[in-house]
């Protein structure tokens, strides 16, 4: 890997930036690293600095705290709305020139949406993302390093000879002579045009920016945001779990199993959704759900409670990625709640959250099931979320033929079996739980 770029705000993530830019040096050396504050000579025209590393880098860390996204300057103004913003510049010229640009949340921070940032932003959110926790800063860089496959300066690669180790050179055949000559004539001459192509291309992309950094306006927008506050709770139908739920089970076909049948089936209940299309085309629709049928409650070990609806504008034959915004009301945690996809009443699988005092976990598997063994787990693990904090936002996207499932920015499984087959969902909670969901988001 090349050179690294560190985008961030002073005050923001200055702390943070600091700490990732000393791991990163002590891993890659100083000149593989960019922070505008130690990289950037006294007396340096910045904006000549950061074209030509904005021109050259490799890859791009995104540092996105609590205030990233709706920070304002001294008039009031959100930055981002701002067209000469820094770091909206730095970022979206990584994104033009589609090299790895990677959010590293931080602070308990959320992916933004698509609709939550400028159009030279907007794949932002659709970039695989990492969590960076204080708690566990040194676990947590070695994992992003390990992920974005830096190596150490003076690793070696394996099975390297030392140089006093070298065989001695044999004469080489006379008649090879004239074909080794003409094979680095041709690769000098290909070399030679790559260099050329990438020297004009990256002037082309230094005058861009330099033409934004001139010209930027000084336009400002507000973003409006709204608030639901949970009234009554609802209980739309029950089930029962087993007294204790299987480890992980791989995906498998089972003799299926027969479990109670509630005396009430589950009600179907539908959100208020609102839709638009962005300026690429692409549809994205944002549901907001009535608080008071959507808000469960549940003190019964071994129980759920299921309230389902239906997701009408998801083509499942097409790529798509759906965020549910989700949140324990209960203090201390609840123990399950989340998602059931692919849902109907006797049969339905599971994306959960398990908060207790603070500590995270998630569960992936089958509910009831007349496949696989009912509450069984296809994968499951620790997970940094807000619990009764804030809303979590859990992700289920299709690219291909991949389900991908993401908590937060964080992708924590993929798979290609089982796939989403219906635009029937389901809000649960089970065993002590109060939680509702907020809303969600579809984009396809």
């Amino acid at each position: 890997m090349g050179s690294v770029f560190i985008s961030y705000r002073r005050e923001d993530t200055e702390g943070q930036a600091r700490a990732l830019f000393q791991d990163l040096v002590a891993r890659l050396g100083r000149d593989s690293v960019f922070m505008d504050v130690d990289s950037i000579g006294l007396g340096r025209d910045f904006r000549a600095v950061l074209q030509e590393r904005l021109a050259t880098c490799d890859v791009m860390l995104a540092l996105i705290g609590r205030d990233w996204v709706d920070g304002k300057d001294k008039s009031g103004r959100r930055r981002l709305d701002n067209p000469g913003d820094f770091v909206r510049i730095e970022i979206a010229a990584a994104l033009k020139r589609n090299i790895p640009v990677t959010p590293l949340l931080l602070h308990g921070a959320q992916m933004p949406t698509a609709e939550q940032l400028p159009e030279d932003l907007s794949d932002l959110p659709y970039r695989n993302g990492f969590e960076l926790s204080h708690n566990r800063w040194d676990s947590d860089v070695q994992e992003l390093f390990k992920r974005l496959g830096l190596a150490t300066r003076n690793d070696a690669p394996s099975g390297a000879k030392s140089e006093s180790a070298a065989p001695t050179p044999q004469p080489a055949k006379k008649p090879w002579l004239a074909i080794a000559g003409a094979s680095v004539v041709a690769i000098a001459v290909a070399v030679g045009g790559f260099l050329y192509y990438e020297k004009i291309s990256q002037e082309k992309l230094k005058a861009e920016i330099e033409a934004r950094l001139a010209g930027a306006k000084t336009e400002a927008s507000k973003l409006g945001a709204e608030t639901e506050s949970p009234k009554a709770n609802v209980a739309a139908g029950k089930g029962t779990l087993p007294d204790e739920a299987p480890k992980a089970a791989a995906p498998s076909l089972l003799t299926p199993k027969n479990l109670s049948v509630s005396d009430s089936p589950p009600i179907e209940r539908k959100p208020a959704s609102s839709g638009f299309v962005d300026k690429r085309g692409a549809q994205e629709h944002a549901h907001n759900f009535n608080s008071s049928d959507f808000q469960l409650k549940i003190s019964n070990p071994g129980s759920y409670i299921p309230s389902p609806f239906r997701v009408d504008d998801l083509d499942l034959s097409k790529d798509f990625s759906i965020n549910f915004q989700i949140r324990s009301t209960r203090n201390g945690g609840s123990t399950r709640y989340g998602v059931a996809w692919n849902y109907s009443p006797e049969d339905f699988l599971l994306f959960t959250l398990h908060s207790t005092n603070g500590a995270g976990y998630y569960s992936i598997g089958p509910g009831r099931s007349r496949t696989y063994t009912p509450f069984s787990r296809f994968s499951e693990g620790n997970a940094s979320i807000n619990a009764e904090n804030d809303f979590d936002t859990l992700q289920m996207s299709k690219s291909g033929s991949a389900l991908v499932f993401a908590i937060n920015g964080r992708e924590v499984w993929r798979t290609t079996n089982p796939r989403l087959n219906s635009n029937q969902f389901a809000f649960w909670v089970a065993d002590f739980s109060e939680a509702l969901i907020k809303s969600y988001t579809v984009r396809q």
